[in-house]
Parts: C-alpha cells; structure tokens; sequence
C-alpha cells in the first residue's frame, strides 16, 4: 500500500503540469473578467457621481434666469408700491401728516404675498447657487433639486477651472448686491436702488452668466462622454480578449478531450484484453457488496454464473456457501471498509481464503469447486478512505484435490504403519475373523445404500452396522478402524438429525467404507505377507484350533476401555472353555460381550476414589460367564458397580419423548430396563470412543431377537447389575 501511495503522489505534478496551459488560460480568462467587472462598476460609479455633478451644474443656469425673473418681479412690486405712496404722500401733505421711512425704502409688509415668497426663493437661489460654485471649485457637498445630497469633487480639468474663474468674476459683484438686498429685507424694509442696482446687473451680467454655466456644463458632458467612450472602447477590447481566451479555453479543452478519448479507448482495449486473458475472476465491489459492471471474462467461467454485474456478492454465493460463511464474510468486508483495521491483520480472517463451492453444471450435474478469495482495499485520491474493495478469485480446485489425495495417502500410509504393530500382537484367528466380520459389514452397509426405503431409517442402519465394526475393532485394539468408524458415525448423526435427507448426503459415507476396505485388504495382504516369510508361524496360524482364546479376547479389550476411563477391572470368566460353538453362536457372543462388557466398565464400574468412598475395592470386578439352559446358551455378564440409577432413565426418557412425567415416575423397573435398548437413549454424560451414542444396547437388542433370544436384567443400586442373554446355540 506503501509504494501505491509513493506512485499515486510522484505522477501527481506531472498530471498538473498537462493542463498548465488550460490553467493559465483559465487563470486569465476568469482574471481579465474580474477587472473588467471591477473596472466597470468603479467607471460607472465615476459616471453616475459626474453625472449628478453635471445636473447640479446645469441647475446654474436654470437659478440665474430664476433669479432674474424673481429681481425683476421684485422691482416692480416695489415701483407699483412706490407709486401708490407718492399719491399717499401728497394726501398727507395736505393734512400735514409726518413720513416715517426715508424716500425709496418700503416696509417688507408692504409687500404682496407672491413678493415676499419670491424674496425668500431669490435668498434659498443665492445661497444654493454661492454652494455650488464652492463645491465644484474646492469640493463638497450640496443639495439637489430633490433635497438630497449630492458629493462634489473639485473641477481638475483646466478649461472648466476656467469657466469656473469668469463665473466667479460676474458672480462676486452680483452676490454683494444680493447680500445687501438680502440684508435690508432682514431688516424689514427693502430699498428700491438697491434692487434697481441688482436689476441693472442682472440685465447687463445675465446673459453671460447663463453662458459661462452653460459652456461649463457642456464642457462637463464633453468630458463625461470622454470617459464613457474610453469605457466602452476599453470594455469591447477586455470583452474581445476575453473571448478570445475563452475559445482558447474550448478549444484547447477539447483538443485534450480528444486525446483522453483517445487514450482512454487505448487504455480500455487494454483492459479488455487483460480482464479477457487473466485466469482469475477479478471485480469490484462496494460498500453494498455490489459487483461493478467490469469483471474478468473468466469470473463467469469459475462462478458459473452469467450477469454477474449489479448483484451484491452475497446474492451471487449464498447458494454455493453456508449462511455461517455469508455472515461472518460480510462482518470481514465490512471491517475492510474500516481505514483503522490493519487489512494485513485480518487477512488470516477471511472466511473465503479457501471455500468449497457446490453447485449444478449447465446439465444438471453436481459440481464441486475449491475457491479461493483474496481482498484488496482501494483507496481514495488523498489515500484516506477505502472507496472500492478489489477482489480476485482463483480455481485452486486441481490443487486442493491434490492435496487431499497426498493427505489421504499419508494416512493411509500411517494407517498401515500402525496396523503393522498390531497385527503382531494380536491372535491370528481373532484377526482373521475381524477381517471377515469387516468385508461382511462394509458389504451389507453398501447393500444398504443401494438399496430403497426411508433415508432417515436408512442412516439408522447404517450407524447401526457402523457402530458394531467399531466395536469390534476396539475389542482388538485396531484404533484406525476405530478412527474410520467414528469419522462414519459423526457423518451418520449429522444425516439423522436433518430434516430432509438425499442420497447425495451419503456420499461422505461411501468414501470413508472405501477407506476402511482399503485398510481391511491391507491388513489382509499384510498378513499373507507375513505367512509367506514365516511359514512355521503361518502353518500354526491355520492349524490353530478355532476356539477362541475368550479370556485375552475380552481382557484386553476390558483393560484398553478401563484405561481410557481412568477406572481398574478384573474380568472373570466361567464356563467358555468347555463350551464347544457354532460360528454363528461365537460371533453372537463376541459382539453382545464387547457390548456388554464396554457398557459394565463405562456405567456400571466407578472410579477407584469413587469406589474407596463406597468402601469398595478400587479394582472392580466383572465376570462373564457361559452355561447351557436345555436347547439354549445363556450368555451372563455381573459387575459389582453402582447399579443401574432408574432415575436417569426416567429422565432421558421423558427428554426424548419416550413417556411423559407421570408415566415415568409410574414405569415399573421391567419397563425402566426395556427402555435402557432403545435407540439413542443413553445415561453418559459426553460421547466419546465407548459410550455416549445411544446405539450400543440398540444392537444387542437386534442381534438377540435374530438368535431367537431374550434379556433378563436384575440390579441393586450402588452394588450390583447383572445381565442375562438367552439365545439359540445354532
């Protein structure tokens, strides 16, 4: 991950350095609009200040022609008021009446209404005009024609300081003669030569006063459209470099698209021909487990399924796998997805390393796949998240298959080497009839499998036969048959608990029968072997009286079960010396006394701490015993353990629906022991080599029902059991 990052950040500069000129174009073309946009609105502000600077100066002229008229109309008020007095004053003469005023002044509440709303606008056109002049000659501020203020920058350009110069010149001599109008109304009165001086001005001064405001505003507008212009010059050249940047951009964009098109259709081809080539399923899969829509060819081929993209993983396996394998493989994806779990430490984790895939062929065939998954996280650009995880699956089928083959071999191989040691040490007529009993076994349970009836009752014979070739074997030691026999069970139990059972379920069977064939003729050709180097021993072998040695045939299998109890025993034996039998009766008795015995050291014998406790001996004592009852034998086995706990039988019998509880606590003792021989009722607290199955007193029951036999059992609880088969000699 380390060197990908190295790679991901070294091609960096270089993927930035192919579009350094699309950058620089773009840098260009967005900086030359911003200073167009920044430029015009500071022209435009500049503009719209000039221009409410050009209106105020055009109020000028439109004040000094209000301002005359409003003289004018003045004066003359004052020439009609004036000649009303002079009438007045010679009626007063005549009474002899005193003037109040001097010759030429009035009173200002002489004046009409009109008048005196005149004065005051003439007084506000002063003012408003003297500020104005201020303000474009030094700077400030002055109200519009709306009441609003308006800034005024001092005239900078030469000509309209000019103008402004020669309109000083006329106004000062007229605002002194404005002033004193001004102030002689302040006083009350209003003088008639002043306001002749100011109408003499006026008529003389006024024509170029207009004019001189007037060029000064045209002047200004001169210079406004100026600036304008050179706006709009500078606007059309920025927007035609602008738009030449922009085709540069577009077209140099699209001459880079062209070329990625290019080089991703190269890139693509290349692609394909590796996802074409490649013998591994590779894809992609999100955070939703979905498969992306590029997968290798062969993926197709090893999950032999087609469509595959837009399904999650899990809907693509969860027939081919368990439910366990779907959610513990969706727990460690999710964990991949996590950027703080160390992929490298939970690689060991994953629950596809190596799966078995079963699924039907194009044909309806059953098909078996060994798959192997491997995960890779793939990270985001900035190598913080993990944005996909790539999976990469292989057909490691031939390999796992092969493997197989070299551990079966080997255990095979250690399976004869074993043997080797106990065929020596075994007697040769036991072993030659465990070797015939075996063929028969695995015969018959082949015939079972082949043959039609109910699966599950099927399986149940199967365990049964099982069960009796695993007897048989311990009774002489032979632990790889044991070993088979136990792997056959663990299969059988499995099939008897499902709920619906296949013949494709005992496949596992057959293969392990085979095994146990092969080891039989193995031992088998060992022996002939052995006979064919050791003729002496091979001609005491056959002449070997077929009576079995009972006392070593069933001690050592009494000593080998002790042992792996932890328990001490002495077996007794009393009347099979002088009891000759038929083949059929010797191995009847053979396989009811493994049974037998392997249930009397198993439940009955305790422990010695258990037994010294009891004040017992530590060694506990059982004895097998063989007698003739009229037409029949009977074959009896006495231990002196803890008895049979009725109790333990109630229960087991009440757990697996046998009786219910008030059956149970009512059950006499007969029907307590009948219980003890029904399929899958046992007392033992685990399962192990000897007990624990439920299976061992079953087959005693079938063997003695098919010597026309019975069971009598008698026990004291804490002291003794004693079992008594009495079966037919033939």
């Amino acid at each position: 991950m380390t060197n990908s990052t190295h790679k991901e950040n070294a091609t960096k500069p270089e993927g930035l350095a192919k579009y350094r000129s699309l950058i620089m174009l773009a840098t260009s073309f967005f900086g030359l609009v911003t200073l167009l946009s920044g430029v015009t609105y500071f022209a435009s502000h500049k503009l719209a200040n000039a221009t409410k600077e050009l209106e105020i100066a055009s109020q000028q002229t439109v004040l000094v022609q209000q301002m005359s008229k409003n003289m004018l109309d003045l004066n003359l008020y004052l020439d009609e008021i004036i000649s009303h007095q002079a009438s007045d004053e010679h009626a007063h003469d005549a009474h002899g009446t005193a003037h109040t005023l001097p010759q030429g002044t009035i009173s200002v509440d002489l004046l009409p209404q009109t008048a005196i709303y005149q004065l005051e606008e003439l007084t506000q056109q002063t003012q408003t005009f003297t500020n104005v002049l201020n303000a474009l000659k030094v700077g400030g501020t002055v109200k519009d024609a709306s009441g609003r203020d308006v800034e005024i920058h001092a005239v900078t350009d030469p000509a309209l300081q000019k103008t402004l110069a020669e309109i000083e010149t006329i106004w000062t001599p007229f605002l002194g003669l404005l002033n004193n109008f001004s102030q002689d109304t302040k006083q009350g009165v209003v003088k008639k030569r002043t306001s002749d001086y100011l109408v003499d001005y006026s008529r003389l001064y006024n024509s170029s006063l207009q004019a001189q405001t007037i060029d000064f505003s045209s002047r200004q507008n001169d210079l406004i459209q100026f600036v304008a212009n050179q706006l709009r010059i500078g606007q059309i050249a920025g927007i035609g470099v602008a738009l030449l940047l922009f085709l540069a951009m577009v077209f140099g964009s699209l001459r880079r698209l062209v070329n990625a098109d290019r080089e991703l259709a190269i890139a693509q081809k290349q692609t394909d021909n590796i996802m074409n080539t490649v013998n591994e399923g590779l894809f992609l899969i999100d955070k939703d487990f979905v498969i992306a829509d590029t997968y290798s060819k062969n993926l197709e081929t090893i999950l032999a399924q087609k469509h595959i993209a837009g399904l999650t993983l899990f809907e693509l396996l969860k027939n081919m796998i368990s439910h366990d394998d779907v959610e513990a493989s969706k727990l460690f994806i999710e964990q991949l997805y996590n950027s703080w779990v160390v992929s490298d430490l939970i690689e060991d984790l994953n629950p596809l390393k190596q799966v078995k895939l079963a699924f039907l062929d194009e044909d309806g065939n059953p098909v078996v796949k060994y798959l192997s998954f491997n995960f890779l996280r793939v990270h985001d650009n900035n190598n913080e998240e993990v944005d996909e995880i790539f999976v990469s699956v292989v057909d490691v089928t031939k390999s796992v298959l092969l493997e197989h083959s070299l551990e079966k071999e080997k255990e095979q191989h250690d399976r004869q080497i074993e043997m080797i040691g106990h065929i020596l040490n075994v007697d040769a007529q036991t072993l030659n009839t465990f070797i015939v009993n075996t063929y028969e076994r695995v015969e018959e349970m082949n015939e079972i499998l082949k043959s039609d009836g109910q699966m599950h009752n099927k399986a149940q014979s199967l365990f049964r036969k099982m069960h009796s070739l695993k007897g048989e074997a311990s009774a002489i030691n032979m632990a790889s048959f044991v070993s088979l026999a136990e792997q056959g069970e663990d299969k059988l139990t499995i099939i008897r608990k499902q709920s619906t059972v296949s013949g494709q379920d005992f496949l596992g069977l057959t293969v392990i029968l085979d095994n146990i064939l092969d080891l039989n003729q193995f031992v088998e050709s060992l022996i002939k072997r052995l006979r064919a180097v050791a003729q002496t021993q091979e001609n005491a072998v056959i002449n070997t009286a077929k009576t079995t040695d009972w006392e070593h045939y069933f001690s050592e299998y009494g000593k080998q079960i002790a042992d792996r109890q932890g328990k001490q025993v002495k077996i007794n034996f009393t009347g099979f010396d002088d009891m000759p039998l038929s083949d059929k009766a010797t191995k009847f008795c053979q396989d009811v006394g493994i049974q037998l015995l392997k249930n009397a050291i198993v439940h009955g014998i305790e422990a010695p701490n258990d037994r010294l406790a009891m004040n017992k001996s530590e060694v506990g004592n059982i004895t097998l015993m063989l007698s003739s009852i009229g037409n029949k034998l009977r074959f009896s086995i006495l231990d002196d353990g803890a008895g049979i706990n009725l109790d333990k039988i109630r229960d087991k019998a009440i757990q697996m629906n046998l009786l219910d509880a008030e059956e149970a606590q009512n059950a006499p003792e007969e029907q307590l022991y009948a219980l003890m021989f029904s399929s899958g009722l046992s007392t033992a607290s685990s399962v192990n080599e000897d007990a624990g199955r439920g299976v061992g007193m079953d087959i005693v029951r079938d063997w003695v029902d098919g010597m026309n036999g019975n069971i009598n059992i008698e026990s004291t609880l804490g002291l003794r059991t004693k079992i008594v088969v009495d079966f037919d000699a033939q």
